[in-house]
């Protein structure tokens, strides 16, 4: 919840901008929180881990907005950084843009990355047992 003159706000700020269409405050929230991102992903990648990978490497890290087309509160266009190697169960380095592909697919993957055996993910029409290209288990 953030804060105004001294009193608890129901909605973030990023929602107020995102209503109001002001672009340059939506752009200095996502570069902070995108900055606040890269600074754990550095913490990670710098740390060795028992088996002698980087605690990133051996992660997944899965970051992503509350919203697509924020104005509109679309799923539409969901970002999304999958970030680590999960233990060598995910390549890295890839860049996809699906504007109508089912956002259950990342969940999906990020599972099975995991190691987690399950037949779908989903629910309400959005279930699948894709997974992204970049999975190799």
């Amino acid at each position: 919840m953030a804060t105004s003159a001294g009193r608890l706000s129901r909605s973030p700020p990023i929602a107020h901008a995102a209503h109001a269409n002001n672009h340059d405050i939506l752009m200095a929230l996502t570069r902070y929180h995108m900055t606040a991102f890269a600074k754990l992903l550095d913490k990670l990648a710098a740390e060795i881990d028992v088996n002698g990978q980087t605690l990133l490497d051996s992660s997944c890290i899965f970051g992503t907005s509350e919203f697509g087309e924020g104005f509109r509160h679309s799923v539409l266009e969901m970002p999304v950084i999958l970030a680590g190697k999960a233990g060598g169960a995910l390549d890295t380095g890839w860049h996809i843009r699906d504007p109508r592909s089912n956002f259950c697919r990342t969940h999906y993957t990020v599972l099975r990355a995991m190691g987690i055996d399950v037949p779908s993910y989903g629910f309400s029409g959005a279930e699948t047992s894709q997974a992204l290209p970049f999975l190799r288990a």
